[in-house]
């Protein structure tokens, strides 16, 4: 099964470029639907041969739990972004029925696209041995950095000109301690145990991402574009290049509302542990 998702994610990916570069409908303007999708398939595979385990073949429940989740928290980015109005989108779909599947279809792949990523990268032998001093968060640390995530998304809301980068760790600042206090998977648990590891995968497989999300979003029909102030001029693909940044950050943030939200589903036990040590919640 994992060799014919593989072979499934190279060929779709291949005749959408090849319709792209021709111009035929849909593919122009649901390229970036295409790729990613394409690429997930390939991701879940290559993981699923090297550990046995993947969210699409061997964790699918987990993987239906993502997809959802991910279009609820790209919409309360697109949110936040009604009063940055940091991008914005062209070449929509007129057909609003359409217009919104295609949104729905695009947000859906935010969660498994950085967590297949960060599987993959776990299994591999990066940072495998490294270890770090350990540090304890008390329950006044996790406070002031609970206040720090607060303010950081409310200045970016009153003074959205000046403030917006906050919005990419805010939400990862407010959640994180609430999860580390709730007994859910936490990254600073990690860190009290001399780990940085998973942090770390995640936040490369969010600058991976982002990579891949600005060179397809570049080349097709339907796209956003960036209009981030002070930095326009200095733009890789249709993002400024300091913006690129925001998605290491933005990594931690997914993980840590993942966890949020699932702990109002399921009673943590019974979590099984993957290979990232529950990166993703069933």
């Amino acid at each position: 099964m994992a060799a014919c998702n593989l072979f499934l994610g190279i060929l779709s990916f291949l005749f959408a470029v090849v319709m792209l570069i021709l111009d035929v409908e849909p593919f122009s303007s649901w390229f970036y639907c295409f790729a990613w999708w394409s690429y997930i398939l390939v991701m879940d595979s290559i993981v699923f041969s090297r550990t046995g385990s993947s969210l699409l073949l061997s964790r699918t429940g987990e993987f239906l739990f993502l997809l959802p989740l991910s279009v609820v928290i790209w919409a309360l980015f697109e949110a936040f972004n009604l009063q940055l109005k940091n991008w914005y989108y062209v070449n929509v779909i007129e057909i609003t029925a359409l217009r919104w599947a295609g949104y729905s279809i695009s947000f859906a792949t935010v969660l498994p696209g950085i967590f297949e990523t960060a599987e993959f990268l776990e299994s591999t032998r990066w940072l495998k041995t490294w270890k770090v001093k350990p540090v304890s968060f008390s329950a006044a640390v996790h406070t002031i950095i609970m206040l720090a995530g607060a303010a950081s998304l409310a200045l970016c809301m009153a003074y959205p000109r000046t403030c917006f980068p906050l919005v990419w760790c805010g939400f990862f600042l407010l959640f994180e301690p609430v999860n580390y206090r709730c007994g859910a998977p936490s990254l600073f648990k990690d860190w009290e145990r001399g780990s940085l590891r998973k942090p770390l995968l995640l936040m490369a497989a969010g600058l991976l991402c982002g990579m891949l999300w600005e060179f397809w979003n570049y080349w097709a029909a339907t796209k956003w574009i960036y209009t981030v102030p002070f930095f326009d001029r200095f733009k890789i693909f249709e993002m400024t290049a300091p913006g690129f940044l925001g998605f290491i950050p933005f990594a931690l943030e997914c993980y840590a509302i993942a966890w949020l939200y699932s702990l109002q589903w399921i009673k943590l036990p019974s979590i099984p542990i993957g290979p990232l040590s529950g990166i993703c919640p069933q």
